[in-house]
């Protein structure tokens, strides 16, 4: 009997790996209803088999051909776990280390303060531990076309908020860093060492790693966002591709689900290929899981997959992990401004799945890997669809009423300031370059001098505070303020920042009259 019940509990234990979900298709159907989205790809591993690759929906607004198993999508920050393997291979193969220090194999990047400089690691890079704040400096790689070198040399003038390895900071930046000094040690650029080393052995060369890759691909979903004001719900509409090889190693790849499937099985079988040979060792495969970095709040939004507070959530080397119901779960988002995927793969249960969609707001892919989660864990079935669509249509609202609450009290007192044209003049700046402040009729203007996109008029705000609309919708409204000497009013430093005082990209910036 008790042999009996133990037979029954373990085939009710695996009988839910028989296949995927029964009404995915529709699930899916409703999802890219719900969510505005054109297009989607999932792919599913079940004990290391590929039972999934499926396309769904059109390539894009502007392509109505049918996604299939073939189409690639952009993957984001998913690509940081590629960078991870690529880094450990060349571990394996004797070419670095991840102690090796980045002063030694990237010139190019020092960071500001001293010390760290002389000392950040690859490992370091790899896990978010440099002292920067989350995705500091990357309004440098959206806004303007500067090379990967280039970018890694402007990372000395930005102001670190953290201390070196004190705690957890996402950085792009630096993985792109990681990412040159794999380049370093295999003797090439990054681009060629990921796909000769990771790439061609796991059968995806057809996946996408730079934007002439991406141009050039006949089979590919395109990028979308919501263009609006900013203070209402915009329009799902089509935008060119983000720009991505600066930050390559952090975020330029694009995918299918078939290249996600392969690259799932090769996970779960811990570097091994279905030929028998291996692209990483069992030892590289375990310390990519391990946590290096603890996450904290950082990780709230990754843990509430657990549907309960997990014993431990950290980041490892291109991975988030976390725990299920007793079950290591190893997991990365990834997003562009234009396209959103996940990718999550479980290892004692030989379970794996990515989601992609072409829309840079993660709603529809969070609430099909909830779906998936719910039927793979044997959790209470639940819409997540609907859940995640009320969650985001309350949070939404209580966004733009907080923001026009912001906007009508200030519109009634907004008056240009007497001496504005004491504002005008250039502007030096450190990171993002230079701002110039104009006089135009009535009103002022702002021009980043090396990111033409961000051109705006100054709407008097408050004092000597202004609004700056920027044509450029892929940013925020934000608030420009210039500071006086105490003694004679003249302008001393101007700074930007979010309309409500939140995060912004501009964070950390700050411009001073040139002499």
């Amino acid at each position: 009997m008790r042999r009996s019940a133990l037979a029954l509990a373990l085939f009710a234990t695996t009988s839910a790996f028989a296949a995927p979900p029964a009404d995915l298709d529709a699930t899916v159907a409703k999802a890219l209803t719900e969510f505005d989205v054109p297009g989607a790809a999932i792919a599913i591993v079940e004990d290391g088999k590929t039972v999934l690759t499926k396309g769904y929906g059109v390539r894009g607004l502007e392509d109505k051909r049918p996604v299939d198993a073939q189409t690639v999508f952009d993957i984001g920050s998913v690509s940081k776990a590629f960078t991870g393997a690529l880094v450990e291979a060349l571990v394996d193969d004797g070419k670095m280390t991840l102690d090796d220090k980045l002063a030694d194999r990237v010139p190019a990047f020092r960071l500001p303060d001293a010390y760290a400089a002389a000392n950040v690691t690859v490992r370091d890079a790899l896990t978010h531990r440099t002292g920067s704040s989350p995705n500091q400096g990357d309004l440098l790689w959206v806004v303007t076309p500067i090379s990967r070198v280039e970018m890694l040399k402007r990372v000395r003038l930005m102001n670190m908020p953290n201390t070196f390895r004190d705690k957890f900071g996402y950085s792009n930046i630096a993985y792109a860093a990681a990412g040159e000094a794999a380049a370093n040690a295999a003797g090439t650029s990054y681009e060629e060492a990921l796909r000769n080393r990771i790439f061609k052995p796991l059968g995806i060369d057809s996946a996408v790693i730079t934007s002439a890759e991406y141009e050039k691909a006949p089979n590919k979903a395109l990028e979308h966002m919501r263009f609006g004001d900013g203070f209402s719900k915009g329009k799902m509409s089509p935008m060119p591709r983000t720009r991505l090889d600066a930050i390559a190693p952090a975020g330029s790849l694009a995918l299918s689900a078939e290249h996600f499937s392969k690259w799932l099985t090769v996970q779960l079988a811990d570097g091994a290929l279905p030929d028998g040979k291996r692209l990483w060792s069992e030892a590289r495969a375990k310390e990519m899981r391990d946590i290096h970095t603890p996450m904290g709040a950082a990780g709230q939004q990754v843990a509430a997959l657990a549907g309960a507070p997990p014993n431990f959530i950290g980041y490892g080397l291109g991975w988030m992990v976390f725990d299920i119901n007793g079950h290591k779960v190893a997991t990365h988002g990834g997003a562009t401004l234009g396209a959103y995927d996940q990718v999550l793969f479980i290892p004692d249960l030989k379970l794996g799945f990515a989601v992609a969609t072409s829309t840079g707001e993660g709603n529809m892919t969070r609430a099909m890997v909830l779906t998936l989660l719910d039927h793979y864990l044997q959790r209470e079935k639940k819409d997540r669809v609907a859940e995640v669509k009320a969650q985001v249509d309350k949070a939404q609202a209580a966004q733009f009423d907080r923001l026009n609450k912001i906007m009508a009290e200030h519109k009634a007192d907004a008056k240009m300031p007497a001496d504005a044209d004491k504002f005008v003049g250039t502007w030096k700046g450190t990171w993002l370059g230079d701002v110039t402040i104009a006089r135009e009729g009535d009103a002022l203007t702002a021009k980043f001098n090396e990111a033409t996109s961000l051109t705006g008029k100054l709407e008097p705000w408050r004092g000597d505070t202004f609004l700056v609309r920027w044509p450029d919708r892929t940013v925020g409204n934000a608030l420009l303020t210039f500071e006086r000497k105490p003694f004679d009013g003249s302008p001393a430093k101007m700074t930007i920042g979010a309309l409500d005082g939140g995060a912004s990209l501009f964070g950390g910036l700050e411009f001073r009259p040139a002499k």
